[in-house]
């Protein structure tokens, strides 16, 4: 509920905007969007959320715009800006972009070998804890740290 020193309560309003809005930004091809940190509309996650009755607020809320926008685009790399400080989060996020941009292509005139050419680019690889890979997760060595 989003409400003011007013007493209104603007929640619907706030919908329909942010409903609006994602279908315009559907319509621009994005291959990536930065969330405003902390914001009670554009916030990823942790957002402030007060009780109707006062008190301390919960950290465990979305805006209602970052949730209209992953809930219509949810194949969209997303990140809040305050994350991307965090070099390796930055590099993910960047290399999500690239990745999810080759794939739309992909898409949109599919060929077999698009889809070989696809698959062996760093831009497309999977992260290990802690550090970009250049295997998928499921692969023995990247976990157990023993051989082949």
């Amino acid at each position: 509920m989003l409400e003011v020193a007013s007493g209104v309560d603007h929640t619907a309003a706030m919908r329909r905007f942010a409903a609006e809005r994602v279908r315009q930004l559907a319509a621009l091809d994005l291959s990536g969007y930065v969330f405003k940190k902390d914001s009670p509309s554009c916030g990823m996650e942790r957002v402030r959320v007060y009780a109707n009755g006062g008190g301390m607020p919960s950290r465990r809320g979305r805006g209602l715009f970052a949730s209209a926008f992953m809930a219509a685009l949810p194949l969209i790399p997303v990140e809040e800006e305050g994350r991307l400080n965090d070099p390796v989060l930055r590099e993910s996020f960047i290399e999500r972009i690239f990745c999810y941009r080759r794939w739309r292509l992909l898409c949109d005139g599919p060929s077999r070998a698009g889809l070989v050419a696809f698959s062996p680019l760093p831009a497309c690889r999977f992260p290990r804890p802690g550090r970009l890979a250049s295997r998928p997760p499921t692969h023995r060595r990247t976990y157990r740290g023993g051989r082949g």
